[in-house]
């Protein structure tokens, strides 16, 4: 079996329908297969990339955020992986070179989000910023988009894929913090 990493959550707190639009930029991902995955590892669908295009319909499903996996070698360890919202509409999603989720209100924000995050490693990084600064920056970052994104499903992908980053107090005033929707995503 394929060992899948997986980012995103599963949590039906709003209602909607869904379809994902996706390319593949380099012509060694045709043929390759792309896994719609769940928070468990487990592969929901999966599709092969054909003409650098792939693409999902699940209709009639609640908002939740999934994470797309691609892999370029059977044995790859490390897989392109992108979380994208499914139930908010058309999402369009770029893997390979670049990684990119757009199209959508809440994909564009998890876009945003996932771009300020790969800016502070980046910081880290290139040696501007020392570890400790780095960890505390990502942290704050991190609490704000939860506040920012309290009413939905992006607060719950979050704080369940960054929980480690928090302490246990900050990780519970945070959740006190959530529309009381999403905040029962997380029990």
């Amino acid at each position: 079996s394929v060992a899948l990493l997986v980012l995103g959550c599963l949590c039906g707190c709003q209602e909607g329908g869904y379809n994902l639009q996706g390319k593949v930029t380099g012509s060694q991902f045709n043929g390759k297969t792309v896994y719609l995955c769940e928070v468990s590892g487990s592969a929901l669908d999966s599709v092969v990339v054909k003409d650098s295009r792939f693409g999902f319909n699940l209709p009639d499903t609640a908002v939740t955020v999934y994470n797309l996996l691609l892999k370029d070698k059977q044995m790859d360890i490390l897989p392109l992986s992108i979380p994208v919202v499914a139930g908010d509409g058309v999402a369009r999603v770029t893997m390979g070179d670049v990684l990119a989720v757009q199209g959508t209100p809440l994909n564009d924000a998890l876009y945003e989000i996932l771009v300020g995050i790969d800016q502070l490693f980046g910081e880290a990084m290139s040696g501007k910023i020392g570890a400790e600064e780095a960890r505390a920056k990502l942290r704050q970052y991190l609490k704000d988009k939860v506040v920012e994104n309290k009413a939905n499903i992006l607060s719950v992908y979050l704080l369940k894929s960054y929980r480690s980053r928090f302490t246990a107090e900050e990780y519970e005033q945070l959740v006190q913090q959530l529309d009381k929707r999403m905040a029962s995503c997380l029990k």
